[in-house]
Formats: C-alpha cells, structure tokens, sequence
C-alpha cells in the first residue's frame, strides 16, 4: 500500500494529476485500508468467539465428565456398602442357623438327660428313678425348640412345655403327652397314633394333613387348631373344646364328638350335620 502511495506522489510531481486528485486518491485507499482493517478485526472477533465457545463446550464437558465420575464413584460406594450389608445379614443367617442347631441339640440333650432313660425306653414309672424324671419332665421348658423329625416313640412327656416348638415329621408314637403344654406348636406330618394327649393344651397348635386315626383326645383344648385334610379317623373327641377349629377336608368317620364344643368350627356343612 505504501508504494501506490509513491507512485502517486510521483504523478503529481510529474504533473500528470494534480494535487486535488491525489488526495482524493490517497483518501479513498485510507477509506478501503479500514474497510479492510474492519473486515480483518470482524473476522479475528469472530474466530476468538469460536474459540471461546468451543472452550466453554470443553469446559461443560469436562464439568459433564467429572460429574459422571462422581456418580460412578457413589454407585460404586452404594454397591459396597449393599455388599457389606448382604455380608453382615449373610453373617447374620449364619449365626441364626446356628443359634437354631444349638437349641435344637440342647432341647434333644434336654429330652434324652432329664427325663430319664429307663421311661425313654419304656420302663416302669412305678420306680423312684422313674418318679424322678416325671417330675423333671414336667417341669422341662423346651419353648420354640427345633426337633423336626425327631424320634420321640413311647417317650414320657408329661407336662413338658413345647410352646412354639417345632415338631414337624417327628415320631410320637405312643408318647405320653398328658398334661402337656402344646400350644402353637407345629405337626404338621408328625405321627401321633397311640400318643395320650388327656389334659394337653393344644391351642391353636399346627396339624393340618396329620394322621391322627384313632387317636385319643377326650376333653383335650383344641381351639384353634389347625386340623385341615387330618385323618381323625375313629378318633375319641368326647368333650373336645374345638372352638375355632379348622377341620376343611378332614376325614371324620367313626369318630366321636359327644359333648364336644363345636362353637364357631370351620368345617364342610354336610360333615357338621353328620355329626349332630
């Protein structure tokens, strides 16, 4: 631009333009070198607000990233501390379990210590040794003890406390459970035939689908009970208290039920019938 200036300078020295064109030429090139700065600024204007604009995507980017990071990291803290808390409950269960077997072993060293062994393997009670274990047997609390499948034929259990116990698949041929203290406790498949049950308290005990065929349960306080789909085939329920009692599909031919509280038991309408 600087040499144009020259050249016409030097039309003007050489008088071929006069000194008024000059300066309207040498106006009219500021005029265009402006034009040419405005346009070159405008232009940089713009490429620095692009550049700014792509930094500050970098930068949400950047914010988005860590933000993703941190939540990663509290998944991550979350999952460990439900690890940790399915560790402890795992731990948990596992102390229970084990809390269950030791009851469990103490409740059968209970039954094979206290209650004497010449009774366990049907002695005589008419001996003193015998008369002793009765009055242990009565007074031995085995509430909520675990004995699935326990084997308890001919056993005397009079007056034992098995509140809550478990009892389910045990063997109770024979036992002598008179007296005994069985509320809430569970049968079911438990095998009863020839057990004495006289005096037992079998409040809202668990025997649905129990075979109990020809079992004695004359004035036995049955209120409550479970006894759905049971075989009470021939059984003696004379004076009964069967209050509430759940008897839905229990087979009931041949048993007897004079003097029998029936208020208020769940049974088909034709079965109550054919007993009164």
């Amino acid at each position: 631009m600087n040499a144009e200036r020259m050249k016409i300078l030097e039309l003007v020295e050489q008088h071929k333009i006069t000194p008024e064109e000059a300066t309207a030429l040498l106006q009219a090139m500021e005029e265009e070198d402006r034009e040419e700065v405005g346009v070159e600024i405008q232009e940089k204007i713009e490429e620095v607000e692009k550049v700014e604009k792509t930094e500050e995507k970098m930068r949400e980017k950047e914010q988005e990233v860590r933000e993703k990071e941190q939540e990663i990291r509290e998944k991550v803290e979350e999952m460990r501390e439900k690890e940790q808390e399915a560790r402890e409950k795992e731990q948990e269960a596992r102390e229970k379990e084990q809390e269950a077997r030791e009851k469990e072993q103490e409740a059968r060293e209970k039954i094979e210590g206290k209650i004497g062994r010449e009774n366990w393997e049907g002695g005589t009670s008419d001996c003193s040794e015998g008369s002793e274990s009765h009055s242990e047997g009565r007074n031995l609390d085995l509430h909520g003890a675990h004995l699935e499948g326990a084997d308890l034929r001919g056993k005397d259990l009079r007056g034992i406390g098995l509140v809550d116990a478990h009892l389910e698949e045990a063997d109770l041929r024979d036992a002598d459970l008179r007296n005994a203290d069985l509320r809430n406790v569970h049968l079911e498949g438990a095998r009863l035939q020839g057990a004495q049950l006289e005096g037992a308290d079998l409040r809202n005990v668990h025997m649905a689908g129990t075979a109990l065929a020809g079992l004695v349960l004359k004035d036995v306080d049955l209120r409550g009970v479970h006894l759905e789909k049971a075989d009470l085939r021939d059984a003696d329920m004379r004076g009964t208290d069967l209050r509430n009692t759940h008897l839905e599909g229990a087979r009931l031919e041949g048993a007897q039920f004079e003097g029998a509280d029936l208020r208020n038991v769940h049974m088909e309408k034709e079965m109550l019938l054919g007993i009164l």
